[in-house]
């Protein structure tokens, strides 16, 4: 398969990691995947596992060139790539009347009625949507900085999982700014702190899912 020079590869990445981006194809990667996926996509949910999108990629040769990478180091790669890939077909997908839901280990196809209306995203999905577009978070990847990743890992997790509560708690809807939440919180808790009369249990659930939000907010951007 072709291969198109990407510019983007970092100064101090892993030498193996660093040729691979020298060399890799992003686009090529996501016509290979779209092609693949689409093939499979019937009438009813589909639900496939990373893992095996990674196998499928290996077999294409894709991943070639990141043999000599550190294991880590290469399995953040290949599961960057993967995921950037979707995020950034999500409306290519959507025109064909499928949606995808990103989860732990899977990705979710589900059918969607009305394809002409403009997709709806959680500003969450919609901050780790970014966090995989920029080609530096890849390029300036190390072992170290993947291991603290993964250490992180389950904190992110727990707050993305929770995300869709933590909008209802705030009153505000899914697609709202960071600017909105802060103000949505500010009036909240002003309004329910202890210290000025306000309900103990509801101030605590209103500061846990500004909690929730801000690690989003923070982590992705």
């Amino acid at each position: 398969m072709g291969r198109l020079v990407n510019k983007q590869s970092g100064v101090n990445c892993d030498p193996a990691l660093k040729g691979w981006l020298a060399h890799v194809c992003f686009e090529a990667i996501e016509e290979c995947l779209f092609d693949y996926v689409n093939n499979l996509l019937v009438a009813e949910d589909a639900s496939l596992d990373e893992y095996s999108l990674i196998q499928y990629l290996e077999a294409q040769v894709f991943f070639e060139a990141l043999k000599d990478a550190p294991a880590t180091l290469g399995l953040f790669a290949k599961h960057f790539v993967v995921r950037r890939s979707f995020y950034r077909l999500r409306e290519r997908f959507f025109l064909l009347g499928w949606g995808i839901r990103f989860e732990l280990m899977h990705l979710h196809f589900y059918a969607v009625e009305a394809v002409t209306t403009k997709q709806v995203m959680l500003a969450s999905d919609e901050l780790i949507a970014e966090f995989y577009d920029d080609i530096q978070t890849l390029s300036q990847a190390t072992s170290e900085s993947v291991s603290r990743l993964l250490a992180d890992f389950w904190v992110r997790f727990e707050a993305y999982q929770r995300a869709d509560t933590a909008y209802g708690v705030l009153g505000v809807p899914v697609d709202a700014t960071w600017l909105e939440i802060q103000k949505a919180y500010r009036l909240l808790a002003a309004k329910h702190h202890p210290d000025k009369g306000g309900d103990t249990d509801t101030f605590v659930a209103v500061k846990a899912a500004y909690d929730r939000l801000k690690i989003l907010q923070t982590t992705y951007k």
